[in-house]
């Protein structure tokens, strides 16, 4: 969390938290009327905080999940006919998250969904309605369930930061936010906006 830049913070949020809450406001009256459905597409790491160099987007995630289940009650509580998914995906295996975890220690080929099997789950919750949706199942809700029961993990997450330690850590994240800002500049993303 040190370092953080308070206007990159903003954006983070505003991007993962604010305007999905704008999106979801405006969306209601209509939902209502359509006895429609509404996803959220969040994060597992909104309920598994992953590392202390990825703590803008957790916690941005965990507001997220915070406002749309106390939404999700509302709806419940006044028998409203609007559904609400909160999906918390994790890992999936996109060209850029390929790129950026390439030399990573970690075997993406487990942990990691498709973006095919996301997209089908996405569109099969229109269906079924479920309250929470998770993919890549395995990975995620085994992740969940280690930082929830075993409060050792926290100190596991921790103790995995590999040679160089701490400073190394938010070294190699701020190279992935470079890398990441490069390849959406060159395909058209306007980091200003």
């Amino acid at each position: 969390s040190s370092g953080i830049n308070a206007e990159y913070g903003e954006k983070i949020f505003r991007v993962n938290l604010f305007s999905n809450i704008e999106l979801a406001l405006h969306a209601l009256p209509h939902l209502e009327s359509s006895l429609g459905h509404l996803f959220v597409t969040s994060s597992v790491f909104g309920d598994v905080p992953v590392s202390y160099s990825w703590a803008l987007y957790c916690s941005s995630k965990h507001a997220l999940n915070g406002f749309f289940y106390s939404l999700q009650q509302e709806l419940l509580a006044k028998k409203s006919p609007v559904s609400l998914t909160v999906g918390n995906l994790g890992l999936i295996r996109t060209p850029d998250m390929e790129q950026l975890w390439k030399d990573e220690a970690i075997p993406v080929g487990l942990i990691a969904g498709t973006m095919e099997r996301a997209a089908q789950g996405m569109l099969h919750s229109y269906i079924t309605r479920p309250r929470t949706w998770t993919y890549p199942p395995g990975p995620n809700h085994f992740i969940t369930a280690l930082w929830n029961y075993f409060p050792w993990y926290h100190e596991v997450i921790v103790s995995n930061d590999g040679p160089g330690g701490y400073q190394a850590i938010v070294d190699r994240y701020r190279a992935k936010v470079d890398v990441t800002k490069l390849r959406r500049f060159s395909s058209g993303y306007n980091e200003g906006s």
